[in-house]
């Protein structure tokens, strides 16, 4: 804390100091609510997923502009509207802070929003041998290889050393009495004194066939663990001990992938250990941490600039980091040509045109969906000054803005009492201006929060109307709604479209559906159905033919390179799947492919008209049916259906019974080609082999599939009535949707 600015006022002792100095002494008003918290903010700032209230956060939108004085500042009077962001419910998943070069701010970044109470992840890089296990195991192995007495002893006498101080004496000064100062002479005198605590280190060395120094992985692992079991002792903070412990992590695959190292060409040599220890060295660890419940984002504009916040701050818009500078050939900054041209109303110099820096702050400004925070300095922390980035000036000039709307100078070290971000800044503004904390309220009740979100309905009579008037529903679509309303919005009520005519996963599943659909269909007309180990060969033969047909529909989809590479997953992927039929120990037969349901206006299953194509239908030796739906994907449907929302092959078993009264079920199941594993249920009595195991009485059987048919009716009234939310199946996500960019769920994990 800054002298004489209420330093250290924190708790009851803390309060009673601050009364004890203060030179005049009344009642702090209490913070307005929704405007004050306690430190733990990310738990105030949670929201209710069934929240209708439609505010914003604090009702804004658009840009702002802050101007700080002092780089500490700017952070500071960041994170006094970051929290009240979260006061008002924003999520901070949805907020981000975006820097230029990261180096030049995560400590101070990260002081001051863990004083604020803020949960925030650092995306910061930092090299393996900055840390303080790095650096303890590049100065130990270097230092013991080349005999290099500055680095071994740097270690020897460091906090990673498993030595004592006088035992390290004693052994510089035999070192200095014997001239041993390098080379072989300082490794044997260091060895004759440490002969039992240095073994972990002379196991991580070795020699190749011509005499070389290498690196022994096994021996790798055990050094790294003995330093990381000290680091506990040897690290200031947690940052320092998470830093270590990533740093252990990475010495970890380093040794891996060096004893899984094999030559690839005749002749190949393995790394020496000064290649292997420089590739270590340069090794980049990825630092900050998730947090329960969401995290602030702290970001450098290139990692930020693919992603899509609700609210973003860019910091740090001053000439010479944002943008960096460039270059410049002639007597006149580009700034001053752009003036002169200006000022003389007609072209003196030619514009070169924008160059990176400005194409990425272009592209940085479409990156919030709401509200934009630009700030910049006019000072440093010392007072020099420093001017503010032409960025920043030129976006005042197309808004208009004449001032900023946001500032703190250097003079402003202490919040005011109604505006403090955490209750230790409270405190501070408290003693500062004489005034007794409310002890009435306590600071964690003023915490308030305003939940943002209400779920998305459409409200168009015209686009209501043709809803409401859907008679059948696909049975893929219902599911859709079943699992996540929004995904079933913008897929099929959209119908969104790629941008770039690539190999995505829909491409693969029609491949693989179209091939599967054909090669069953020779294999019937062949006779060689129900498959069976004789008929894999002839079933291998046909795979590799019909995929190849089926992928010439999408040659203009993706590079020649992706094509191959589907072409090979997928005839692995039939193969694997055409072995898995013919082993299964079933006693179901294959009796149709691509069948239709519903096709005349769909198919009554008990209040709702459902429609589609079912990929196959076996039979058991009673003829009952069972349902198998294939995935393109590597994963299967959890169970039970009805609670996971996965409702086509129960929907089509209904469908099946209500076409055909007489018609009797098994049960079905779903089929991930690309992990070739299944989920499915089945009537208890009959042999489905693999392809289910999970087996119900007709009871159990009838009533899942009744609770599907409600859960379908459900979605269909959802469809029909326009209601949209962003509420998925149980509250989870799917791990593969990447709508994460415009879906305002406040559920969603993290994809990126």
């Amino acid at each position: 804390d800054e002298p004489g600015a209420a330093g250290g006022a924190e708790g009851p002792a803390g309060e009673s100091r601050a009364v004890g100095r203060a030179t005049q002494v009344g009642e702090a008003p209490g913070a307005a609510a929704g405007d004050a918290g306690d430190p733990g903010i990310a738990a105030g700032a949670g929201l209710s997923a069934d929240s209708k209230d439609t505010q914003g956060p604090r009702g804004d939108s658009g840009v702002r502009f802050m101007l700080s004085s002092g780089r500490r500042n700017e952070v500071e009077l960041a994170g006094r509207q970051i929290v009240g962001l979260l006061r008002d419910g924003v999520p901070p998943s949805e907020i981000a802070v975006v820097v230029r070069d990261s180096s030049r701010w995560h400590r101070i970044v990260g002081q001051v929003f863990r004083a604020y109470g803020i949960p925030h992840r650092i995306d910061t890089r930092m090299e393996f041998g900055a840390t303080g296990l790095g650096a303890a195991f590049l100065q130990a192995v270097r230092g013991f290889i080349r005999g290099d007495f500055a680095e071994l002893f740097a270690y020897l006498r460091g906090p990673y050393s498993p030595y004592e101080a006088q035992l390290i004496d004693r052994l510089e000064i035999e070192i200095h009495e014997g001239a041993h100062h390098s080379g072989a002479a300082l490794r044997r005198a260091v060895a004759r004194s440490l002969p039992d605590q240095l073994t972990p280190l002379r196991n991580v060395l070795g020699r190749d066939e011509s005499g070389g120094a290498i690196i022994r992985p096994e021996g790798v692992e055990d050094l790294a663990r003995g330093l990381l079991e000290r680091a506990s002792g040897a690290a200031k903070d947690i940052r320092e001990m998470e830093a270590d412990a990533r740093a252990f992590g990475v010495v970890r695959g380093w040794a891996e992938e060096l004893s899984h190292w094999q030559p690839a060409f005749s002749g190949e040599q393995p790394p020496t250990a000064a290649e292997a220890l420089s590739t270590l060295s340069q090794s980049l660890l990825p630092m900050g941490r998730e947090e329960e419940g969401g995290v602030v984002h702290v970001l450098t504009a290139v990692r930020a600039r693919a992603r899509r916040f609700t609210v973003m701050f860019m910091l740090g818009l001053v000439e010479g980091e944002f943008p960096r500078p460039r270059e410049e050939k002639g007597l006149l900054s580009r700034r001053r040509r752009q003036e002169a041209n200006r000022v003389c109303g007609r072209e003196l110099f030619v514009d070169r045109g924008p160059n990176e820096e400005e194409a990425l702050f272009a592209l940085l400004l479409s990156r919030p969906w709401q509200l934009l925070y630009l700030s910049a300095r006019d000072t440093e922390d010392e007072g020099e000054e420093v001017v503010p980035s032409p960025f920043y000036e030129a976006c005042r000039r197309v808004l208009g803005v004449d001032a900023a709307n946001l500032r703190r100078g250097l003079d402003e070290v202490v919040h005011p009492v109604a505006e403090a971000p955490s209750e230790r800044e409270y405190l501070r503004g408290c003693a500062v201006q004489g005034l007794v904390p409310d002890a009435a309220l306590g600071w964690s009740g003023r915490l308030q929060t305003a939940p943002w979100r209400r779920p998305p309905r459409l409200t168009r009579p015209e686009v209501l109307g043709q809803l409401a008037g859907q008679d059948a529903f696909a049975a893929r679509q219902l599911e859709d709604y079943a699992q996540c309303p929004f995904r079933w919005f913008i897929e099929h009520l959209i119908g969104r479209e790629k941008m770039e005519r690539e190999m995505d996963p829909l491409a693969r599943g029609n491949v693989l559906h179209g091939a599967l659909s054909t090669i069953y269909g020779a294999l019937a007309k062949e006779g060689r159905l129900p498959l069976g180990p004789a008929g894999l060969e002839r079933a291998f033969e046909l795979v590799e033919l019909h995929v190849v047909q089926a992928l010439s529909a999408f040659e203009h989809h993706g590079t020649a390179a992706q094509r191959r590479l589907l072409l090979t997953a997928a005839t692995r992927d039939l193969k694997r799947f055409c072995e898995f039929d013919a082993n299964s120990g079933s006693e179901l037969r294959p009796a149709l492919f691509e069948r239709s349901v519903g096709a005349n206006g769909g198919v009554d299953i008990g209040g709702v008209k459902v429609r589609g194509r079912i990929d196959r239908i076996d039979v058991d030796t009673q003829g009952r049916n069972f349902v198998i739906d294939y995935k393109g994907g590597t994963s299967v449907p959890k169970l039970p259906f009805s609670q996971e929302g996965n409702l086509q092959v129960p929907l089509y078993l209904c469908a099946l019974r209500a076409e055909s009264p007489q018609t009797e079920v098994a049960g079905g199941a779903y089929a991930a080609l690309g992990s070739n594993k299944r989920a499915g249920i089945y009537l208890e009595g009959v042999e489905v082999g693999g392809w289910a195991r999970k087996p119900l009485d007709e009871e159990e059987l009838l009533e899942e599939l009744e609770l599907c048919v409600a859960r379908a009716g459900d979605a269909a009234a959802g469809m029909r009535s326009g209601r949209i939310p962003s509420d998925p199946a149980e509250g989870d996500c799917l791990f593969y949707c990447d709508l994460a960019g415009i879906c305002r769920s406040g559920r969603r994990p993290e994809r990126f």
